[in-house]
């Protein structure tokens, strides 16, 4: 059986030389490389399995020595019989699909227990880094500060009158700044001392819970993980609301703040149009102020018109021929007027000629008095012609 079994096997391989050697070096290297690729494929598939068979291993054996507590060294003989029968059955067998998807959840579970242990690591970090950053931020401050108080105490402060600095302000700078540390390390010091009481007092609940049976399980924290996974659900519900309630509020206030300038804007038009209303009343009382003097002076006007229309009506224009003789004799008169105001002058020089000369041939009175009536005849004379 083994001879036939043998002869089987140096023909497949006489024929699998004969196949290689009737291929091309193309050929060969892309069949080469699928080979790898499936190398690489069985690779991955049984360090998948061997960490999948070394979990299962370890929670075999917590339940057999659990197992054994219990029941005796009778059942650990009569399983670690099964368990070497178990395994020559699988030894003879290949995996089913169902063992493969076991293998590949398991692998999933693995991956993913790194990655979230990755990267609550990257967080841990990164919350350190940030808390370095935050100390080098405060620190920088801190040091900024001190530049300050020490530029406004020490550098600008009080000095000899020869320009160096006081060694007593010096002095006291740092004993103040000795002083604040000291209060604030003292103060660290006590809040630590608290954090640790917390801390002591946190771990011997738990260790109490423990020892009663109180501790969490994997059933537990399976349960915490689904109402996390809920809450989670509800908080993002929750936050899509509140977004979509904040972007209506925005648009509300954008409306409101809107028809706050629009009623801004009325405000305004309002007041310009209430100064108008002023100013047209204003300028409607004195119209009407205006208006009154008016019908006065109106009602005035229509009196001294009545009167005039009254003159006017019992007006009587004379004749033509009187206002003729009137002008000549007017004019007469005037020519008249002129030959008096001469006679006058030439009367008048003689009298002041007379008064120089002393004269006594007639007295003064007598012919100022003749010319006088000379005067008044001729006048007459020529008045009433």
């Amino acid at each position: 059986m083994s001879d036939c079994e043998d002869q089987s096997q140096a023909a497949v391989a006489s024929e699998a030389t004969g196949a290689f050697l009737s291929m091309s070096t193309e050929q060969l290297e892309s069949q080469l490389k699928a080979l790898q690729e499936g190398n690489t494929i069985l690779k991955c598939e049984l360090d998948m399995l061997d960490q999948y068979l070394a979990k299962s291993a370890a929670k075999s054996y917590q339940e057999d020595v659990e197992g054994e507590e219990v029941a005796g060294p009778t059942n650990r003989r009569r399983r670690s019989r099964q368990q070497r029968g178990g395994q020559r059955v699988v030894e003879q067998l290949q995996l089913t699909m169902q063992q493969k998807c076991d293998v590949a959840a398991s692998a999933l579970d693995a991956m993913k227990l790194n990655a979230d242990k990755a990267k609550h690591a990257h967080a841990e970090e990164l919350c350190t880094i940030r808390a370095e950053l935050d100390e080098i931020a405060l620190r920088e401050t801190e040091l900024r500060k001190l530049e300050y108080d020490f530029t406004r105490e020490i550098v600008n402060g009080p000095k000899h009158p020869g320009g160096a600095v006081l060694a007593e302000a010096v002095e006291r700078h740092f004993a103040d700044r000795h002083e604040q540390r000291d209060a604030l390390i003292e103060l660290l010091q006590r809040k630590d001392d608290r954090l640790r009481v917390a801390r002591a007092r946190a771990q011997q609940q738990m260790q109490q819970r423990e020892e009663m049976g109180e501790a969490l399980h994997e059933v537990d924290f399976r349960q915490l993980e689904i109402e996390n996974a809920q809450l989670v659900d509800r908080t993002k519900a929750r936050n899509t609301e509140m977004l979509r309630l904040k972007l209506s509020a925005g648009s509300l206030l954008q409306v409101l703040n809107d028809h706050n300038k629009q009623l801004q804007r009325l405000r305004t038009a309002g007041a310009s149009v209430r100064d108008e209303i002023k100013g047209r009343s204003a300028l409607l009382a004195r119209l009407a102020s205006e208006a009154a003097d008016v019908e006065q002076q109106r009602a005035a006007v229509q009196d001294t018109n009545t009167k005039l229309r009254k003159l006017v009506d019992g007006f009587k224009v004379a004749p033509v021929m009187d206002y003729i003789r009137e002008a000549a004799a007017r004019q007469a008169l005037q020519q008249d007027a002129a030959t008096l105001q001469r006679k006058i002058d030439v009367a008048q020089g003689e009298l002041r000629r007379l008064q120089r000369g002393k004269t006594t041939s007639a007295p003064p009175g007598a012919g100022t008095v003749a010319f006088g009536s000379t005067i008044t005849t001729s006048t007459a004379r020529h008045r009433w012609g």
